[in-house]
């Protein structure tokens, strides 16, 4: 569960309780109000970042997910020490959902590969070759990167080029996928999965809510978490079975890629629901693995974990919880109004 939502569930609990201690159910809603505050203004800002990109209206084919994205990042870390955070990889997050839409359903072939082409060069002068459409797409790209390196220390700005490559690494295997499509490949089980597990954008995504904590991130943080340790090798696998399983009707309604589910379920020449199953099966041990990583000591501080784990719980919050609310808005709906909109009574 999200630890933010569990807060706010719990204070009205235990408001309700025979003998409440008054004074710390005081402090409580206190300190809930301040940090919704904060978390308002944050939000205020990455709208204003939103509205300036103006993807509804410039990129109509793309799922306008801002205050989504924000509302998966809560669930990461909510805490106000992670503010630049916070504000970062909410940004990344919409802008790798209008990248995955650019690659799924709208760009051609050759698009896709022109898009590929100019992010391996990383230089705004190589949009010149592109549509107007993925100029914008393109150069907002680089602009956050630039952005978010700005917003770093002299001693972090290293963190920008992980950022970058992080992007460059989720564009690869959007056009595999893009080019596999194209060409009327059906993948076997192990090409699709390992695809797919970059797609789902997880690697990425726990290397770039690195990027804007403190001191925490070091150097080695870095390195760690661009090897593919187990725990991210997990937490990728539980993402994308959850995904598949659970937006198996919504994928095939936009006639993409066989899904990881489909290419198993022929090459074990299995049943969907048997194929679920499986899957189901798949997840509970990706969960174990993750449980063993988040408790077993390393070298990378246990805040940094914390994050992965967070990636993975907050998933399954939205995918399973609140019935695949990132891509069914209105199933967050009423999440995201008691976190932002609605303050505690004191």
């Amino acid at each position: 569960m999200m630890k933010r939502l569990e807060a706010r569930w719990y204070i009205d609990e235990y408001e309700e309780e025979e003998t409440p201690n008054h004074v710390i159910l005081e402090l409580a809603k206190l300190d809930f109000n301040i940090v919704q505050a904060l978390h308002c203004e944050e939000l205020k800002a990455i709208s204003l970042w939103w509205k300036d990109f103006n993807p509804k209206e410039k990129l109509g084919y793309a799922r306008d997910r801002i205050i989504e994205s924000y509302f998966f990042i809560t669930g990461v870390y909510f805490e106000p020490q992670f503010s630049r955070a916070r504000i970062i990889l909410a940004k990344v997050i919409a802008l790798a959902t209008i990248l995955d839409d650019t690659y799924d359903i709208h760009a051609t072939l050759e698009e896709c590969r022109q898009l590929a082409h100019v992010v391996e060069r990383w230089d705004k002068k190589s949009a010149e070759i592109l549509d107007e459409y993925l100029k914008l797409v393109y150069l907002t790209l680089i602009n956050l990167c630039e952005d978010s390196e700005n917003e770093l220390e002299p001693s972090e700005k290293y963190r920008a080029s992980y950022l970058i490559e992080g992007f460059k690494t989720l564009i690869r295997s959007y056009f595999q996928e893009a080019e596999w499509l194209a060409q009327g490949y059906f993948p076997t089980f192990q090409e699709r999965l390992e695809v797919s597990l970059v797609s789902s954008a997880i690697p990425m995504l726990c290397c770039a809510s690195f990027v804007g904590m403190g001191d925490v991130a070091t150097k080695e943080a870095f390195l760690w978490v661009n090897q593919n340790p187990d725990m991210v090798r997990a937490a990728s696998e539980v993402a994308r079975f959850i995904d598949d399983v659970i937006g198996y009707e919504r994928e095939h309604s936009l006639e993409e890629l066989p899904s990881v589910l489909d290419c198993y379920m022929k090459e074990q020449n299995m049943t969907k629901d048997a194929a679920v199953i499986r899957f189901e099966e798949w997840t509970r041990d990706g969960w174990r693995r993750l449980n063993q990583a988040f408790l077993e000591p390393t070298a990378v501080s246990p805040v940094l974990i914390e994050r992965i784990f967070n990636f993975i719980a907050t998933t399954h919050v939205l995918y399973i919880h609140m019935r695949n609310g990132f891509n069914e808005p209105t199933n967050v709906k009423k999440y995201i109004s008691l976190l932002y909109v609605e303050p505690l009574c004191i």
